[in-house]
């Protein structure tokens, strides 16, 4: 009943003149065939399996919470970021279907399939049938798209509702022009007829306000729409119909709002007036010209290129050179279809704003492959005088797209039907098998983190850590991450995780390479772990933290008051050490008579050379008589020689010569630097600073490892002074297993 006054290409569109194209023409009789393909592709990436991710975590977490009579809470924590669409939906499949996440899923793809199908029909009703059918074939082979399609997240089911709103409202306009004399009937007697189409607005607004916050982009869009029809009527045309248009338009979006607001006013009171995304927009649009800048610009270019051919194509110069020829198609579509063209735009400008991902935009994709649908077919009109020509170069316009996109979607389904291969020729768990290769075999990392926290934290207590609705999910403690913290101003965000409660924290840095602002305070110094509690043995350890808050801006702190701070009390414990000890045994205050030796003509003039003891009168004399030999009993021609070097020495130093009734005997050489005075086996286990710090090891400020100030701290790779080996640092605190050092 929809579609039975739906033109098959727009009347009077000039771009009808490319469906007289042969492989146009081909396209359209073969839209069965387009249709399978499109069901085809949308199966293969289908595999059941949960795709674990930050935002997926919150949904499913919040929906368990609401089926288990908790609430609207993840981790006991009430929520107030996210709409209630999905976690409804996963609520309603665990009470019915118990804990399997199956058939959501299947829900989610459904409603990826019915967003081509109302965007098919939806092109339909202004442009030429084969453009549907390009619309229908690029979004099958988004990469981007098919993600969305097998994910548990709110962009395909938002899209679906888009579609199906703005369908109606196109249905409801074609009949209110095509009504013959409808300038001269009232509006009710317009729209008796069309209360299925009214039935399909209101049920697409619904849905789309309930799944994402990007509702009130279509919001203030359409409504500025309405603006430009009652204020602003298009010259030559019938301005009842206009205005009609635009009261439906407002009318429409206001019954969404107050249905909502009547149904959950708590859960939707709270999103709306303090949710987190809005306060986030709000902070940052007080730092809107600090924003605005070209290399965000570039950013989103590259977003819009990412989300359309499935990279970013290029450097960011070309990628934006890109998006403006992908934009300029747009043009195209504003005097006909300015309600689809006011959501981009809006988008765009929220984007700059807010934050900018390529998911982002997967709602306007299909006016994305419309707008380049129809600039290939403007193109193409150069080459009129060559038809083969001109349906090559047609063909080869609207295919680009598609070749970056070809090489990801084929990994896509490779990396969704990875399990079943396996489980076919061995018999492996699919759940296991898929976890072990998804996103670099990430998954069972952060359950083994989870664990960690789960067995270390009391409920109750926060913790830093990335990918922290994962975590929170799996080990139900309450988990601090960057969008949590980081709210305000970027120079309070030092000050912001200071205050925001956290003792703990998950180390290593490069956990956070995605929480880029959390990265940066670790590799600053700003964030400091001072103290290890446990290992997760995957490389990954849980430790308390120390957050230094510098004066001005953090960004630009190098963390000179940490490094300064560590060495001022290194220099203070080495003056300490070098200090004469009091200990009677190893620092002797009287002055104790030197044992007897027995000088050279050598070593009188080079006293350098004879070596002395430093052990106790008693066991001088025992010791010294048995190995004293004299040089009557040798040749001349050799010395007497006395083992007498310490056995903790490596090299072995040379014996003293001793002289006794032969003065001819040849001296011993001057060692080329002077020794210091050796330790008897005799002597007492402590041994002097001097015996010390020549038998260890030394960092650069003159300390062993053992005398070392900062053992206590972790890790020790903080600090690590010039021209020292990163062994000779060995952490001493009980937790490191293996002696293992953490990075």
């Amino acid at each position: 009943m929809l579609l039975k006054n739906a033109p098959a290409s727009g009347p009077g569109d000039v771009d009808a003149d490319a469906a007289d194209v042969g492989w146009c023409r081909l396209l359209v009789r073969c839209r069965p065939l387009v249709w399978a393909f499109a069901v085809l592709v949308h199966l293969a990436c289908f595999n059941g399996l949960w795709r674990v991710g930050t935002d997926s975590a919150l949904y499913r977490g919040v929906g368990e919470s609401l089926a288990a009579g908790r609430g609207y809470t993840f981790a006991g924590e009430v929520n107030d970021q996210i709409y209630p669409g999905l976690p409804l939906l996963v609520a309603g499949s665990r009470l019915v279907f118990g804990q399997s996440i199956v058939p959501v899923l299947i829900v989610i793809s459904l409603s990826a399939l019915g967003t081509l199908w109302f965007a098919e029909r939806l092109v339909r009703l202004r442009h030429p049938a084969w453009m549907g059918l390009a619309v229908v074939i690029g979004m099958s082979l988004s990469v981007w798209w098919l993600r969305s399609s097998v994910e548990l997240m709110t962009d395909a089911p938002f899209a679906f509702g888009a579609a199906m709103a703005l369908y109606g409202l196109e249905q409801i306009r074609l009949r209110d022009v095509s009504g013959g004399a409808a300038h001269a009937r009232s509006a009710l007697q317009v729209w008796r007829g069309t209360w299925p189409s009214i039935a399909v607005l209101l049920v697409g607004l619904l849905i789309a306000a309930l799944m994402r916050p990007t509702f009130w982009v279509i919001a203030v869009a359409w409504a500025i729409y309405a603006a430009i029809q009652l204020v602003w009527p298009r010259k030559g045309s019938i301005v009842a119909q206009h205005r009609r248009t635009g009261v439906l338009v407002l009318l429409g979006i206001a019954c969404v709002v107050t249905a909502i607001a009547v149904a959950a006013p708590k859960t939707m009171g709270r999103i709306l007036v303090g949710g987190e995304y809005k306060t986030e927009f709000v902070a940052r649009l007080g730092e809107l010209s600090s924003l605005v800048s070209s290399q965000r610009l570039m950013g989103i270019a590259g977003d819009l290129n990412n989300c359309f051919f499935g990279q970013t194509m290029g450097p960011p110069w070309l990628a934006t050179i890109l998006a403006i020829v992908l934009l300029l198609g747009l043009l195209r579509l504003v005097r006909g279809q300015l309600l689809w063209v006011l959501p981009i735009v809006v988008m765009l400008m929220v984007a700059v704003v807010a934050s900018s991902v390529p998911r982002y935009y997967l709602f306007v994709l299909p006016t994305l492959w419309l707008s380049w649908a129809v600039g290939c077919a403007r193109f193409s009109l150069l080459f009129r005088r060559w038809p083969a020509l001109r349906a090559t170069v047609l063909w080869a316009c609207v295919v680009i797209p598609l070749v970056p996109n070809l090489g990801r979607v084929w990994l896509l389904i490779v990396e969704q039907r990875t399990p079943d291969v396996a489980w076919l020729r061995t018999g492996a768990d699919r759940e296991e098998t898929f976890y072990a290769s998804y996103r670099d075999g990430v998954v069972p990392r952060l359950r083994a983190i989870s664990d960690l926290i789960l067995a270390k934290v009391p409920p109750g207590e926060d913790v830093i850590a990335p990918s922290g609705n994962i975590i929170a999910y799996y080990s139900g403690r309450r988990i601090l991450g960057e969008r949590a913290i980081l709210l305000g101003k970027p120079s309070n965000w030092a000050r912001n995780v200071r205050d925001c409660g956290a003792s703990k924290m998950i180390f290593p840095r490069e956990l956070y390479d995605s929480d880029e602002q959390l990265h940066e305070m670790i590799r600053r110094y700003i964030i400091r772990p001072i103290r290890l509690i446990a290992h997760s043995g995957r490389g990954d350890y849980l430790a308390e933290i120390s957050v230094y808050v510098p004066r001005g801006e953090w960004r630009s702190y190098d963390g000179s008051h940490d490094r300064d701070r560590k060495l001022r009390r290194a220099s203070a414990a080495q003056e300490v050490a070098s200090e004469p000890s009091t200990k009677p045994a190893t620092h002797p205050t009287k002055k104790k008579k030197k044992p007897a030796t027995f000088p050279t003509a050598q070593s009188k003039k080079n006293p350098a050379t004879h070596l002395t003891t430093t052990t106790a009168p008693t066991s001088t004399k025992k010791k010294d008589k048995k190995p004293a030999v004299h040089a009557a009993t040798q040749p001349a021609t050799q010395p007497i020689t006395q083992a007498t070097t310490a056995p903790t020495k490596k090299k072995k130093k040379k014996p003293v010569v001793h002289a006794t009734t032969q003065p001819t005997a040849p001296a011993m050489a001057p060692p080329k630097k002077k020794q210091k005075k050796p330790t008897s086996p005799a002597t007492s286990p402590t041994t002097s600073p001097t015996t010390s710090q020549a038998t260890q090891p030394t960092t650069a400020v003159g300390l062993s490892w053992r005398q070392w100030p900062l053992r206590d701290a972790m890790p020790l790779t903080l600090f690590n002074p010039p021209a020292v080996s990163r062994s000779i640092l060995r952490p001493v605190s009980p937790g490191f297993p293996n002696g293992t050092q953490p990075t």
